[in-house]
């Protein structure tokens, strides 16, 4: 069990983007970026991947996008400096030339599913991606954890023990615990950090949580 608690951003502007990555920076080496169009996930927009290309952050950049035809997005992600690109599979025709894309560049790749998908979708990119991603939230109704994913998770390590998995959407201090029994990899937490009072104690009670269930 060595699970790693990644900050997510959502921002639509400047200004509340460099507070938050200023926020990460010091709880972290790494974070995550929302990427949304939308459309996919109603109501929710986003500053665009380009703007990226000209920010100095100085921590390794998560790209999942949050979109439809995230091949759009990859050309300005690759030149902005990301990391990982994660996309999801309910919104492109193009999944086997973006992956493709992706690693020829010397990124990594994963591809995420919402809950409504089977994770036998998810198991066909077992070998070609570095990690697979399953949001725990309804696109169409973000805010609201749904625990059964998790068994999506567990079904895809039990058949692919080597996999890295990933849970993003309403991930907080109090489903994290099950997360990390679940077998998750990684949580990436938005809202739970930033949303109300302090990100720095709200991200520590979170990691907090973790380390004690590493050390159990």
């Amino acid at each position: 069990m060595n699970m790693s608690v990644i900050p997510s951003i959502i921002s639509d502007n400047m200004h509340d983007l460099k507070e938050k990555l200023e926020k990460a920076r010091s709880l972290t080496k790494e974070v995550q970026i929302d990427f949304f169009d939308g459309v996919y996930v109603p109501n929710y927009k986003s500053i665009g991947p380009s703007v990226f290309q000209n920010l100095n952050i100085y921590m390794d950049k998560v790209a999942h996008i949050l979109a439809f035809e995230p091949e759009h997005m990859v050309d300005d992600l690759i030149l902005a400096g990301f990391k990982k690109i994660i996309f999801h599979l309910e919104t492109t025709d193009y999944a086997d030339e973006i992956i493709e894309k992706v690693r020829q560049k010397g990124l990594e790749v994963g591809v995420a599913i919402d809950p409504e998908t089977d994770v036998v979708e998810s198991e066909k990119y077992v070998g070609r991606v570095n990690e697979h991603m399953f949001l725990a939230v309804d696109p169409k109704h973000p805010g609201i954890f749904i625990p059964n994913v998790l068994d999506s998770l567990r079904t895809i390590r039990k058949n692919n023990p080597l996999v890295r998995t990933s849970v993003d959407g309403a991930v907080s201090a109090e489903n994290i615990e099950e997360i990390c029994l679940a077998g998750a990899d990684i949580a990436y937490v938005g809202s739970a950090v930033y949303d109300q009072g302090v990100p720095e104690e709200n991200f520590k009670l979170i990691t907090e949580k973790v380390d004690r269930l590493k050390a159990s």
